[in-house]
């Protein structure tokens, strides 16, 4: 019955993935719905960009802009990442050679729901760009798409938040 469903389900799983915001990850028993708003999956600005590990390499072509304070927030855990932060790992950092913007949340030092799902939201001028959900498992998770979707992530890991703002 399992692998029925799963062939079956391969059809639906393909469609999802080219078609919008929402993503399907996990094994056979197992369904994750990842949510995904930038603008190579509908997101709500065409100028935001999430990048590796979160997805893989979007396309994009237009000019990176770099002078801009975004804010990466975790509203369930009260958290706000600025340009301002106190620590440097936790603070955003525009990479100009890689023409990006990166923050690590080192999941460590949060009390994390097991399993939970938390929605990062970014903002520009207090406005929401874009925002991804990202799953935290106590074990590893099998993700039988590839590398389609980095977002599932163990508790004590530290996550590499890497996104684009282009002008």
């Amino acid at each position: 019955m399992g692998r029925q469903f799963w062939f079956l389900g391969i059809p639906i799983l393909i469609a999802v993935l080219l078609t919008g915001c929402d993503g399907v990850v996990g094994g056979p028993t197992s369904r994750i719905y990842v949510e995904i708003g930038d603008a190579a999956h509908g997101g709500p600005s065409d100028k935001f960009y999430l990048l590796p590990p979160l997805v893989e390499e979007p396309s994009y072509s237009g000019e990176f802009d770099s002078s801009l304070e975004p804010v990466v927030s975790i509203p369930d855990l009260d958290i706000e990442f600025t340009t301002e932060s106190l620590r440097g790992a936790e603070s955003i950092r525009v990479v100009p050679e890689d023409e990006q913007y990166i923050v690590n949340w080192h999941t460590e030092v949060f009390d994390l729901e097991i399993p939970g799902v938390y929605r990062i939201s970014f903002l520009s001028d207090d406005e929401e760009i874009g925002y991804v959900e990202v799953h935290i498992f106590e074990d590893e998770v099998e993700v039988p798409v590839g590398d389609e979707f980095q977002t599932m992530i163990n508790p004590g890991r530290t996550l590499p938040i890497k996104f684009r703002i282009e002008l």
